[in-house]
């Protein structure tokens, strides 16, 4: 049943990952290793030499997976090496939680054969249950299995309850909200109310046109973090971006009557774009005139571009399961995250390296169009996953057979490829 569930699953297109349906599948793919793992003293990667058979069973109902046999083991190979190379620590670190306090009901040690290591035991972690006869593995335990060993909670509490053991699911639950308020307050930033200076409720990107707009401010606040004081600005029409899909936002300046004013950053807040600066602008009442650093827009254009081709190149190579899941594209560099089931060969980089450079080379048009949704999604589009889109988006292509992608970043005076090698 695991197998069927993993393989069919894969097949159809969803790989195993750390959230949504992903993280399911890498449960259920979890839970096996662990099995096989302990009751058969089996350590090495056993799920996907059982694929052949499945798929040869299926192979009438859902030939999908005949077909892409040999990729669906690729894929669950890996996600077991990777478990197997954590799952004796973390069930050790269970062995050692029960013997330091000389109580362990389970009959010998989790890992087949292993000694126990009860160096690192914090002594006090174990407890009774006040209204149970059953022993609790505390929350703080279960969260450090998840967390550094990468045991779903449900597998936990699957090896406890096998022993008659329970997980404390409240302390656990709390422990993880302690991480998610831990990183929140990372990046907590300090604000004070808007001060309104027009009326007005939204702003107009004017960017993808002119890098110069005249404009009115609506309203500023004082914002404090990391220690550090600085203004956040909103404009009734700008041409500064603000950071979204990966590309960082805009900086340049803010001209104020005779002065200039730094803008440091462009963020989007609530649908409006907000400009950070690092001084109150004095008399914010007349016209103001907002102007892009053309120099970074343009480098950082260059990288949007790339990152464009990258995709398309590696999907050509590893297959087109490979999405984007994530980016950081400035005026220095681009870093492109995508999903994929093992580490790049030194082969699949070259050839990933050489598509690249052949399309910058073949000089292609970039063409941007404005279209209905619908009719880009139908037309072969490629839209990313997570990523908001209104009723009508911007369509990017790169030769019609190659990149097809919805995106609105900006990309200026990127009109061919070319211009990427420049």
């Amino acid at each position: 049943d695991h197998i069927r569930a993993i393989s069919f699953t894969i097949a159809d297109g969803q790989l195993p990952s750390n959230t949504g349906a992903g993280y399911v599948i890498r449960r259920i793919l979890r839970r096996a290793v662990r099995y096989y793992y302990s009751y058969l003293a089996y350590q090495q990667p056993l799920l996907h030499q059982l694929l052949p058979v499945i798929a040869t069973q299926f192979e009438t109902v859902f030939p999908e997976l005949k077909s892409q046999e040999a990729f669906v083991a690729k894929v669950i190979r890996e996600e077991e090496e990777a478990f197997l190379r954590t799952l004796a620590k973390g069930l050790n670190r269970l062995d050692a939680y029960i013997t330091e306090v000389k109580l362990s009901p389970w009959g010998g040690s989790f890992i087949t054969g292993g000694d126990v290591d009860t160096n690192k035991v914090i002594s006090d972690e174990l407890k009774y249950s006040s209204q149970k006869s059953q022993k609790t593995i505390s929350g703080p335990i279960a969260f450090e299995l998840y967390d550094t060993y990468g045991f779903p909670l449900d597998l936990t509490k699957l090896i406890a309850s096998e022993q008659g053991w329970e997980v404390d699911e409240a302390e656990f639950n709390t422990e993880m909200q302690k991480q998610k308020e831990r990183s929140r307050a990372a990046t907590a930033i300090d604000t004070e109310d808007w001060v309104v200076v027009n009326e007005g409720s939204s702003n107009e990107f004017v960017g993808y046109d002119s890098l110069e707009a005249k404009a009115k401010v609506l309203k500023y606040r004082k914002v404090k973090a990391k220690g550090k004081e600085a203004y956040q600005v909103v404009l009734d029409r700008t041409p500064f971006y603000a950071e979204s899909g990966g590309q960082v936002g805009d900086t340049g300046q803010l001209a104020v009557g005779s002065r200039q004013y730094a803008v440091l950053d462009t963020k989007k807040e609530n649908d409006l774009i907000v400009h950070i600066l690092d001084e109150q602008p004095e008399s914010l009442e007349g016209e103001v005139i907002a102007t892009v650093d053309a120099s970074k827009r343009k480098h950082t254009a260059i990288h949007h571009s790339a990152t464009h081709l990258l995709h398309a190149a590696l999907r050509n190579v590893l297959g087109t399961h490979v999405a984007q899941k994530g980016s950081l594209v400035n005026a220095d560099y681009l870093r492109f995250d995508f999903s994929h089931f093992s580490k790049m060969t030194d082969e699949e980089i070259r050839e990933v390296e050489r598509i690249v450079n052949e399309k910058i080379r073949e000089n292609i048009p970039v063409v941007i169009r404005i279209l209905p949704k619908e009719e880009a999604v139908k037309s072969g589009a490629m839209a990313l996953f997570g990523e908001k889109y209104g009723d009508t988006v911007r369509v990017v292509t790169i030769d019609p057979t190659y990149s097809v992608e919805l995106c609105g970043g900006t990309f200026g005076q990127i009109r061919v490829s070319g211009f990427l090698g420049f």
